[in-house]
């Protein structure tokens, strides 16, 4: 809750931000009255004397008829409209939407609803990887997807882990680069919020420390090794909080996914 004050706080000191809507019967300035919830647990109530609190900061705020606006007085003034769509009212403030408290499960049923068919969206036209089956990979070499694990490399990693199995024919090769996939790694947090990371390739066997497998492919022979496509940083969603997470990547000219959440707990 402090972290949202102290973004709003920030971001009014550079504009004042209109979140901007038609009228309609939510309109007036009683509406905005009573308590208003985000889906990351943040609260904000306006009481009918023009005071209103998020969390233990106390504002003043407004409403202009003309404008159909509402706005919150801190330093300066944040600007916004009040939203009816679907039986749903709602705000938006620093990209959050806040739902009347009596609107607020239909609106957080809403927003799970709308990361389930953003992730849909990526995984459409794809087609899934099957532990334990072999892909034609290359010419001469085939790849079995053996599942995925969770590696502390000191920051941490979600890792897929592969075997490649070449034939007597082709010359023994470095994994990597010979063998590296670009990827696009997407996933769900908190229910509602969506993410996603990328890399121009899964460097297989590659920088990931002790744990990284086989770097080498000889003629005729199988090797597992493993690549990283989700590191954990103070600046990425934690494991804890991903409800779902897919791998998009592409070899042998087919687009393929990999569906890691169960991996996850």
């Amino acid at each position: 809750m402090k972290k949202l004050i102290a973004l709003l706080l920030v971001a009014i000191m550079c504009l004042s931000l209109v979140a901007c809507g038609s009228v309609n019967e939510t309109s007036g300035k009683k509406a905005i009255v009573g308590e208003w919830k985000a889906t990351d647990g943040n609260i904000l109530c306006f009481n009918n004397d023009g005071t209103g609190n998020l969390s233990d900061s106390e504002f003043q705020w407004t409403y202009n008829k003309e404008l159909n606006m509402y706005t919150i007085h801190l330093m300066f003034g944040i600007n916004f409209s009040l939203q009816h769509e679907n039986d749903i009212r709602y705000f938006e403030v620093m990209g959050k939407q806040f739902y009347h408290a009596d609107d607020y499960e239909k609106g957080a049923k809403a927003e799970e609803e709308a990361a389930q068919n953003e992730i849909n969206s990526y995984i459409e036209g794809r087609t899934k990887i099957e532990i334990g089956k072999s892909y034609d990979y290359a010419e001469g070499v085939t790849i079995e997807f053996l599942g995925a694990t969770i590696v502390d490399y000191g920051d941490g990693h979600v890792c897929i882990d592969a075997a490649f199995t070449s034939e007597s024919s082709v010359k023994q090769e470095s994994i990597y680069p010979n063998y590296e996939m670009e990827y696009k790694t997407h996933c769900i947090y908190d229910n509602v919020n969506t993410y996603w990371c990328s890399s121009y390739s899964i460097q297989w066997g590659a920088n990931l420390g002790e744990y990284c497998g086989a770097e080498e492919l000889e003629p005729g022979s199988t090797v597992e090794t493993r690549g990283s496509v989700y590191s954990i940083s103070e600046y990425t969603p934690t494991l804890e909080c991903i409800s779902i997470m897919i791998c998009c990547f592409e070899f042998g000219g087919t687009e393929y996914y990999m569906d890691l959440s169960e991996y996850l707990k």
